[in-house]
């Protein structure tokens, strides 16, 4: 008689940190920080940064630091100080934007229970998940 394997598998990363930009509770700042980091991404990814470029990749960093931050290959984006744009354009060295994650905290039943609820409606033999540690 054959037997039925049933295996699932789930991300739960999110069950335990998140950007902390999507975790504001006005979701009108969020819209307006995430709509900054677009205009950031667009100025990184320029051939060649002018004067103007420069003064807003650093102003724009400057009002997202908490929430972002920016890789960079070799270093040649920023001064030490991350107060000047050192690079001419995005052909010094690729960068691009990582926005920062939080701790939940606390993780609230409400928070986990859509993610448990999927994960117990599922009449599994096996369950594995991914991400579940805190980087």
């Amino acid at each position: 008689m054959p037997t039925t394997l049933r295996v699932a598998s789930f991300n739960v990363e999110n069950l335990f940190s998140r950007a902390k930009i999507l975790n504001l509770r006005d979701h009108s700042v969020a819209a307006d920080a995430l709509k900054q980091v677009d205009d950031l991404d667009k100025l990184l990814c320029k051939t060649s940064y002018s004067a103007t470029d420069k003064r807003q990749i650093v102003d724009l960093y400057q009002a997202l630091k908490i929430y972002i931050q920016i890789r960079e290959i070799r270093g040649k984006l920023f001064n030490r100080t991350k107060t000047q744009v050192v690079a001419s354009g995005i052909r010094c060295g690729p960068c691009w934007i990582c926005l920062t994650g939080t701790m939940c905290s606390p993780c609230s039943s409400q928070a986990i229970q859509p993610h448990a609820g999927r994960i117990t409606s599922r009449a599994c033999n096996r369950l594995t998940t991914s991400w579940c540690r805190s980087r």
